[in-house]
């Protein structure tokens, strides 16, 4: 009994509120346009692109999508299929910000509408994009035949989608490269020579990004170079200049441009071509007539002696276009100073002394064609007397700068 009168008196309360909500809305009862299920949002530049399915209703033919508290809207006209249908919808000339979306469909009439669905996104823009910087180039060299091959840093980032480099082939034509984010290095064997490449990286603000951003392009001049002839260098000495040793075989200034010295640790006086100083003077110093003026790029020197006795340990390198004939240093510009250093690891002082002493030399000092080699410091002390085996040099291709 007691249930019973439960069951009248629910019955009766539910009936009251349905009269009560009957009366505002005319005494029909609410019919709702179906719901835009599953709302994703895909951010992109200076635009948003809107997403939603519909899975049932056939009555739907339009949507509107609101933005800005309602303040903008789009309209969106529907036909629909069998089945279910995907809309998309892509919101153009948006300013870059978050933005909160809010998406009811509509019946025909228009008085027949959804729920709405509700979704927040953002939008990129500028501001985004500044803030972008590039995978960084840590390395351009210019290889024998002319390729050039380029290093970038490893890529962490995982909006980082690739690296593209432009350049000029050989053909004339422009050729753009990609640069995958899990390859490093890349040769490029059909380059231009003297020419410069641009490169940019590429980004997606959003694994769901409709829309790729790039940096600023960047340019860059691969230093090219050209290698010294050695048949125009001479002996030159000046007042002043290291005594040379004239009493043994093969121990000329001469020899250091002849193109033979050993590359075998293990032999290292090969025929026994070199210079040897022998001066009581300290620091010693000789002097080379390059035969040309240029600017330097490098400058390889090999050894005579392996870590010992006269093989020069800190020595000077050292440039003039128009030296003083009085063997002052008037005139000089110091280029570079270097320490040969021994490796302590297994086998790397043999790998070291094998590649010889490469110096570098900045692309601000000014063309030379008179070279000093200055010894302050030879391995066995005591003097600073110095034996080499080899000089090699390579000026910078002024067309490529």
């Amino acid at each position: 009994m007691f249930l019973w009168l439960s069951l009248c008196v629910f019955t009766m309360m539910a009936c009251s509120k349905m009269d009560d909500y009957r009366k505002y809305t005319n005494e029909k009862e609410m019919v709702y346009s179906g719901k835009a299920d599953s709302l994703v949002v895909y951010p992109g530049k200076n635009r948003v692109m809107l997403s939603w399915i519909l899975v049932s209703d056939p009555k739907i033919s339009k949507a509107r999508v609101y933005w800005r508290n309602k303040a903008d809207s789009v309209e969106v006209p529907i036909t629909r299929g069998p089945g279910v249908d995907t809309v998309k919808v892509v919101l153009e000339n948006m300013e870059e910000g978050s933005y909160s979306f809010e998406v009811v469909t509509f019946h025909q009439d228009q008085e027949v509408r959804s729920v709405p669905a509700y979704i927040s996104g953002r939008v990129y823009g500028e501001r985004y994009r500044t803030t972008l910087l590039d995978r960084a180039l840590l390395k351009t060299e210019v290889l024998a035949n002319e390729a050039v091959k380029l290093q970038f840093a490893a890529n962490p980032d995982t909006l980082m989608m690739r690296v593209e480099v432009e350049y000029k082939a050989k053909d004339g034509k422009t050729k753009v490269l990609t640069v995958k984010n899990n390859v490093n290095d890349v040769t490029i064997n059909d380059y231009s020579s003297l020419s410069s490449f641009n490169y940019r990286t590429l980004f997606i603000p959003d694994p769901k990004a409709i829309d790729t951003f790039y940096t600023e392009s960047q340019k860059v001049t691969p230093v090219f170079e050209k290698l010294l002839n050695k048949s125009l260098f001479a002996d030159v000495t000046f007042p002043g200049d290291a005594l040379i040793y004239v009493n043994e075989k093969g121990i000329a200034k001469r020899n250091i441009w002849d193109g033979k010295f050993s590359a075998n640790f293990a032999l290292p006086y090969g025929d026994y071509t070199n210079v040897t100083t022998n001066d009581t003077k300290s620091p010693l110093h000789i002097t080379v007539d390059l035969g040309v003026t240029e600017h330097l790029r490098r400058l390889r020197l090999n050894h005579y002696y392996t870590y010992t006795n006269r093989a020069p340990r800190k020595y000077e390198i050292w440039g003039a276009e128009n030296p003083a004939a009085d063997g002052s240093w008037e005139g000089w510009t110091k280029l570079a100073d270097f320490e040969q250093v021994k490796p302590t690891a297994a086998g790397a002082d043999k790998t070291a002394w094998e590649a010889g002493d490469n110096i570098n030399f900045s692309r601000n000092l000014p063309k030379v064609r008179y070279l000093r080699i200055r010894c302050t410091q030879n391995w066995r002390g005591g003097d600073t007397n110095f034996a080499i085996a080899e000089i090699t040099l390579w000026a910078f291709d002024e067309a490529a700068q």
